[in-house]
């Protein structure tokens, strides 16, 4: 423990920077000082590895004059163990540490690799807590710091992937609700090189290389990393060496955690928001010092219906944002649901739709769609009317369901038109809880006509056709139960 203490003569308090390196054969790991604020009574550590070549040791540190109970979740994934809570207790005594290996902790057997995160708990005043992560041969080795609470909008100042380097990033929603979670990668200059859209379930941790996030091989050396999310989630980034004499580094995660408030609200400058429609439809992320001045911000997912479709396209989301023509000094994140089932990955470009001329706008913003097909997410830099709208060359039309209701493992025909004649090009989905679609069997279909039965999980609302790249607007159908 260092105390700085202020000198005679001085003027105002006087503060120390610090850290500590420490060595396991090869590799070095380094750990900063740890302020009074790092003293956690609930922290988090999203990423453990044990077995398989690895080994992963938590230290806390109890800086009280008193002992401290300990209370420490581990939720494991992979190997012989997962998924699965493993819960443990221990005791810290005054001054005291615990320096233990998670696979001793968990009572975690085998050279089977088990992924998964930590969550650690006491009473006042806490305890400081990292864990350092390492090969079992010594070659590599790095130390993470516990987190308490998550961010909303992060950064990550560093990537390198490509040539002999990788960069991974670990993600943990700790909400009890999902997260979805948009992850940009950025070269030197500042330009977008990658984007993805994905749904963190409550709960879910995802630990993935850049390159099985973009699914695709990523060829970058320098550059950044910025993630936004629409609830706040825990994340680190470890780069590393795959040559003989490698290494593995620690970049510690930079943001902020913007607070959620209503659509309409006055939104402070230098803190922020997310700014939430009133149906849950919409959001903006704004990150302090975005707005030059505070204002009230305002987002309404508008119907398709209510705006006069574009020439040549196929609108499937509308979203209206306010005051229009407010511009930002930071980009914003806008996050909002389709009308309709998108292919996921997809990049639908935005235009905008000028109120008093009527006149559409192209803008150089485009959204990408997460892997449920339901939301996409897009980075832009004003506010308009913004629609959301393909290229129809030839549209995909579903005009009846029949019947337009029934239980599960009813036949359902969909009449309309440009379906495929083979029944496995068409992708049939009905509406299933929390957001999300489910897939239909397919038993007949002709260009005109598709016979399905409603899945055993689905609920009431849009059944969408899909094939190829085109999709049809969702027609309701409701899901009886029986009593």
């Amino acid at each position: 423990m260092v105390v700085a203490q202020t000198m005679p003569g001085s003027e105002g308090s006087e503060s120390l920077v610090g850290f500590e390196t420490y060595r396991n054969r090869s590799d070095i790991a380094l750990i900063r000082a740890f302020p009074v604020a790092a003293r956690l009574r609930t922290g988090y550590l999203a990423h453990l590895a044990s077995g398989g070549g690895y080994s992963t040791i938590l230290t806390l540190l109890n800086d009280g004059g008193y002992s401290q109970a300990v209370r420490i979740t581990a939720q494991l994934e992979g190997g012989p163990y997962g998924p699965k809570s493993a819960s443990v207790e221990r005791t810290i005594p005054p001054n005291g540490r615990l320096h233990e290996p998670v696979e001793q902790i968990f009572g975690l057997m085998g050279n089977s690799l088990t992924t998964g995160y930590i969550r650690y708990e006491t009473q006042s005043p806490g305890v400081f807590g990292y864990l350092d992560y390492g090969t079992t041969d010594g070659v590599v080795l790095s130390a993470v710091e516990a987190q308490s609470e998550g961010y909303s909008d992060i950064f990550f100042s560093h990537l390198a992937e490509g040539f002999a380097y990788y960069t991974g990033v670990a993600l943990l929603n700790s909400n009890t609700q999902p997260a979805t979670v948009t992850l940009d990668m950025f070269d030197r200059t500042g330009g977008r090189t990658g984007s993805t859209v994905f749904t963190l379930r409550a709960g879910e941790r995802k630990a993935r290389l850049l390159s099985e996030f973009f699914e695709s091989v990523v060829d970058q050396l320098g550059g950044y990393i910025r993630i936004t999310s629409n609830r706040p989630i825990f994340a680190f980034e470890l780069i590393g060496s795959r040559t003989t004499s490698g290494f593995l580094a620690d970049v510690s995660a930079q943001g902020v955690n913007l607070m959620p408030q209503a659509s309409g609200r006055m939104v402070s400058a230098s803190v922020g928001a997310d700014v939430i429609s009133e149906d849950g439809a919409a959001s903006i992320l704004i990150p302090p010092n975005a707005l030059a001045a505070d204002t009230p911000i305002r987002v309404v997912r508008a119907g398709i219906a209510n705006v006069q479709r574009p020439a040549d396209q196929r609108p499937v989301s509308v979203v209206e944002t306010a005051p229009a023509g407010t511009r930002f000094q930071i980009p914003v994140r806008l996050r909002f649901s389709l009308d309709e089932q998108v292919l996921p990955g997809s990049r639908i470009p935005l235009l905008a739709l000028n109120r008093q001329t009527g006149q559409y706008e192209i803008t150089k913003f485009f959204a990408v769609v997460d892997e449920s097909g339901r939301i996409a997410s897009a980075e832009v830099t004003y506010l308009t009317m913004f629609v959301a709208a393909f290229r129809d060359d030839h549209p995909l039309t579903v005009m009846s369901l029949e019947p337009s209701s029934g239980l599960a493992g009813t036949i359902v025909t969909i009449t309309g038109d440009g379906f495929s004649a083979n029944a496995v090009e068409n992708m049939v989905t009905f509406a299933g809880a929390n957001n999300t679609t489910v897939p239909a069997q397919v038993l007949e279909a002709t260009s005109t006509s598709i016979s399905v039965a409603v899945p055993a999980v689905a609920v009431t609302g849009p059944v969408i056709v899909q094939v190829g790249l085109k999709s049809s607007i969702g027609v309701t159908f409701t899901v009886l139960t029986t009593r």
